[in-house]
C-alpha cells in the first residue's frame, strides 16, 4: 500500500491522542467559528481561539484520566482529580478555594478566597448548598441580602457574610425592606415617615426615595427651603433679609371707616415697632432652621419657587405666626396698632396714599398677572413712616381686640380681592389660607 495524505492525517490524530495539548488547522472538516467557546471532545477540552494572524484554529487540552465537565453552552473544563461533590451542591470548598460542581464532579476552576476570607458552605438556590468566601463564620439573619452589624453594612450570600462597608461618621446603618427583600444601607441620620418623602435638615436636602434617606444635595452658601413638601437648595441671594423694624411714635386716631364720621371711637396707642414688610418665605425658613418654628405639614402651601425668597410667607396658622414673632422678639400687632400704622400713624386717611380707591397700580392686588409681589413693590403702598404693603399683597394676622378664645383677627386686603383695610374679620387660629400672611410688632 502506498503512502497517501490520509495516512498523514491518521498519524496526526494518533499523535494528538498521546499529548496533553495540540493544535488543529481551521481548514479541517470541523470548522471553528466561535472564538472562546469550549467543548468536551474525546476526553479533553477543545477551545476555539484566534491566533495572532486572526485565523481561527482549535486548541485541545487532554483531561488524561479525569473527566471533562461542561459548565455551560460555551464553557468546559477538566474535573479536579480525587474530589467529589454532593449531588445537591452547586459548588464546594476544596481547601480555601470554591469550585463549581457538575453532578458529583468538581470543576478545576478555583475561586480563591484569599488570606482574609474563609471558604464555607452556605445555602444556595433551590435548597442546594454552595461555597462562599466568608469574612467570618457568624451566620446572617434569615432571608436578608444585607444586614447591619453596628454601623457596618454586611453583605450576605448563602446566609453567610461575604463583604462589609463601614458607614461614614455622619451616616447610620439602617435596615429595611426594598423590592421584597430585607436589606441594609448606609443612610442619612433621619427617619423617613414614608417612602417618597423628603426634608430639609442641616441646610441639606434629604430624599427618601425608598425606605433609606439619602443626602441629595448640600446647600452650602445657599439655604434649604421646603416648598409644599419638595425641599430644594436656593441661592444665597434668595436667603432671608434681616428683619427691618420701623419705629412708630405713640398717638391717637379715629378708629374705623371714614363713612362713620364723628361716630368713630378714639383710640390711643403707645410707641412700638412694626416690621417694614410682611414676613418672607426665606425669613420663615430661617426660623424653622433655627428651631424657633415648626415645619408646616407637606400639604400646607407655605412657599414659592427659587428666586421668590423675598415673597410673603402664606398659609401659616395664627399659632405659627405667633411662634415666629416670639422667635423674632416680638408679637403679632394688635388690631389698633395695625390700623394706626396703615393710616400713616393715625392720619385721617383710608389708605397710605390717601382716600383714592385701591387700584392695582397702588397696591399688589392682582396687577399684570402677578398676584403676589415682593415687599415694597408698590411705592404708593408705603406709609409716610416707611411701612410697606398694609393695603395690598396679603391680608395679615393681628391680635383681636377684645381677644376671643380660638380666634385671631385678620386685617388688610389681599392680592386677588379688594377690601377696605378697616374691615374687621375673626378667623379660627388653625385656619390656613394662601391669601394670608403676617408681620410682627415689637414693644
Amino acid at each position: 500500500m502506498g503512502f497517501t495524505l490520509s495516512h498523514v492525517w491518521l498519524a496526526t490524530v494518533v499523535l494528538l491522542a498521546g499529548c496533553s495539548f495540540s493544535l488543529g488547522s481551521s481548514q479541517n472538516d470541523e470548522q471553528c467559528s466561535d472564538p472562546g467557546h469550549q467543548q468536551c471532545v474525546n476526553g479533553g477540552v477543545r477551545t476555539c481561539t484566534d491566533d495572532e494572524d486572526d485565523s481561527t484554529y482549535l486548541a485541545f487540552e487532554s483531561c488524561d484520566s479525569n473527566a471533562c465537565v461542561t459548565l455551560s453552552d460555551t464553557t468546559a473544563m477538566c474535573a479536579l482529580p480525587g474530589a467529589t461533590c454532593d449531588a445537591d451542591a452547586w459548588s464546594v470548598c476544596i481547601g480555601n478555594d470554591a469550585h463549581d460542581c457538575v453532578n458529583t464532579l468538581v470543576a478545576a476552576n478555583a475561586h480563591p478566597c484569599g488570606a482574609e476570607r474563609t471558604c464555607l458552605s452556605g445555602a444556595g438556590p433551590l435548597g442546594r448548598s454552595k461555597a462562599v468566601c466568608a469574612i467570618d463564620s457568624t451566620p446572617c439573619k434569615d432571608g436578608v441580602d444585607k444586614e447591619c452589624r453596628g454601623n457596618v453594612v454586611v453583605r450576605c450570600d448563602g446566609g453567610l457574610p461575604v463583604g462589609k462597608l463601614a458607614c461614614d461618621s455622619d451616616q447610620r446603618c439602617l435596615e429595611g425592606e426594598l423590592g421584597g427583600s430585607r436589606t441594609a444601607e448606609c443612610a442619612a441620620p433621619i427617619d423617613c415617615p414614608a417612602p417618597g418623602t423628603s426634608a430639609c435638615i442641616d441646610n441639606s436636602v434629604y430624599i427618601c426615595s425608598d425606605v433609606f434617606p439619602r443626602a441629595e444635595a448640600v446647600c452650602g452658601n445657599g439655604f434649604c427651603l421646603d416648598v409644599n413638601g419638595w425641599p430644594a437648595c436656593y441661592a444665597a441671594s434668595d436667603g432671608p433679609a434681616p428683619l427691618a423694624w420701623q419705629p412708630l411714635p405713640a398717638g391717637s386716631f379715629a378708629v374705623g371707616s371714614k363713612l362713620l364720621g364723628d361716630a368713630r371711637p378714639q383710640a390711643t396707642v403707645a410707641s412700638f415697632e412694626l416690621l417694614k414688610t410682611e414676613v418672607t418665605t426665606a425669613q420663615y425658613r430661617a426660623c424653622i432652621t433655627a428651631g424657633g418654628c415648626a415645619q408646616p405639614p407637606a400639604d400646607a402651601a407655605v412657599g414659592f419657587s427659587s428666586g421668590q425668597g423675598d415673597f410673603p410667607i402664606v398659609s401659616v396658622t395664627a399659632d405659627e405666626a405667633k411662634a415666629f414673632c416670639a422667635w423674632a422678639g416680638g408679637t403679632l400687632p394688635t388690631e389698633l396698632e395695625w390700623e394706626y400704622a396703615q393710616r400713616n400713624g393715625g392720619a385721617d386717611v383710608l389708605y397710605p396714599w390717601g382716600d383714592d380707591a385701591l387700584i392695582c397700580e397702588s397696591a399688589a392686588a392682582g396687577a399684570d398677572g402677578q398676584p403676589l409681589l415682593p415687599g415694597c413693590s408698590r411705592a404708593p403702598d408705603i406709609t409716610t413712616q416707611g411701612v410697606c404693603d398694609l393695603a395690598g399683597n396679603v391680608s395679615e394676622w393681628v391680635l383681636a381686640e377684645p381677644p376671643m378664645a380660638g380666634m385671631t383677627g385678620v386685617r388688610g386686603t389681599y392680592y386677588d380681592g379688594l377690601k377696605e383695610p378697616t374691615a374687621r374679620t375673626l378667623v379660627a387660629d388653625d385656619e390656613r389660607s394662601v391669601l394670608r400672611g403676617f408681620r410682627c410688632a415689637r414693644h
